[in-house]
């Protein structure tokens, strides 16, 4: 939910920013949040160089705790492509990150 006056999005309408940091009462750190409001966000978040960095901390997460399921013997088993490179099987791609309409949307052209 956007709040006009601040100008930033809601965190389950509760009128609190979700923005990078921790959670207000939180005892132990967490990494910083990704805050995705614009298609100018969206478009520098695929088209960042650290986009293969955070893929891979996804990946390594998935694979450790079977999300991939029980068949997934190898964490390069499953693809992800990015415009600054791609991560496990280039023949078994499952997630893509293409930035053609994030950038067409951030000129304002949809």
């Amino acid at each position: 939910m956007r709040d006009p006056e601040k100008g930033k999005a809601g965190a389950g309408g509760h009128g609190e920013s979700v923005r990078h940091g921790t959670s207000p009462g939180s005892r132990r750190r967490s990494r910083p949040r990704v805050s995705i409001i614009t298609p100018q966000d969206a478009l520098a978040f695929t088209t960042s160089a650290d986009l293969p960095k955070i893929m891979d901390l996804v990946r390594s997460f998935c694979f450790k705790h079977n999300l991939l399921g029980d068949n997934v013997k190898s964490i390069d088993a499953i693809g992800i492509e990015m415009p600054a490179g791609s991560l496990g099987a280039k023949d078994n791609v499952k997630l893509r990150f293409d930035p053609t309409y994030m950038k067409l949307a951030a000129e304002g052209k949809i």
